[in-house]
């Protein structure tokens, strides 16, 4: 149920038009999950994320692909988001 609110909450903070799940834990020993909001104007609709150059650039280079200012502004809606469904944050990052 918690996973349900914070996709929400995500989808919301970053205007997706739809929500990519994935559930990982073989490589570590947690389960951990990736929301990835997908928007109509993704350069590849249909395939997965890590075959879009520009988002590999990003994650090898550490190099953000949008201003700070929306970066900050989209962190902002994420938390408020957040706790407007009542998730619990442990931690907030800058």
């Amino acid at each position: 149920m918690e996973m349900t609110k914070v996709a929400a909450a995500v989808h919301a903070a970053f205007d997706g038009h739809k929500m990519n799940y994935e559930a990982l834990g073989n490589s570590v020993p947690h389960l951990h999950w990736w929301l990835t909001p997908r928007r109509q104007s993704d350069p590849r609709p249909r395939g997965p994320i890590w075959e879009d150059l520009d988002f590999l650039r990003a994650m090898w280079t550490g190099v953000p692909t949008v201003p700070d200012a929306v970066r900050h502004e989209r962190r902002a809606a994420l938390l408020d988001g957040l706790r407007t469904r009542d998730v619990v944050i442990e931690a907030t990052f800058l």
